[in-house]
């Protein structure tokens, strides 16, 4: 974000506040103006959160003997990794799933009860891994 403050008297400075816990700023969150030329840079970084989050990045502008007054609100959305991390479940749970369906269908002890059966098995199988998959990517303690 670049701010370009307008012609003013004298020095201000202005200030960067947020809500949300899933935002945190990179550079510093406040920047002392000087010249109607100046040109600042805000940095910020978020995490990714499992839900959606709602957050306001707010301006302030305190003069040189005054209170600090918002100049603006910015409404952010910082989007949720739910989709992504059922998505990841469902490939590990295929993958986990691969070598016990294998293994049920090469069995001869199972050849007998029919392809319907085996097929039954194998989704099982794959449902119930793609179950645990899906709990441990949403379960994961970094971002996916």
């Amino acid at each position: 974000m670049v701010c370009r403050t307008p012609l003013a008297d004298g020095v201000f400075q202005l200030e960067a506040l947020f809500t949300g816990q899933s935002i945190t700023f990179i550079t510093g969150s406040k920047f002392q103006i000087d010249s109607p030329y100046d040109r600042h840079w805000l940095r910020f970084k978020t995490q990714e959160p499992l839900l959606d989050e709602r957050a306001v990045i707010t301006i302030t502008k305190k003069e040189s003997g005054q209170e600090a007054a918002v100049q603006f609100d910015m409404p952010i959305l910082v989007a949720g990794r739910r989709l992504k991390a059922i998505l990841i479940g469902i490939v590990l749970g295929l993958f986990l799933a691969l070598p016990q369906v294998i293994t049920a269908w090469v069995n001869p002890a199972f050849q007998s009860n029919g392809l319907p059966w085996l097929l039954g098995l194998a989704g099982f199988i794959a449902l119930l891994n793609i179950a645990v998959g899906i709990a441990a990517a949403l379960n994961f303690r970094k971002p996916l």
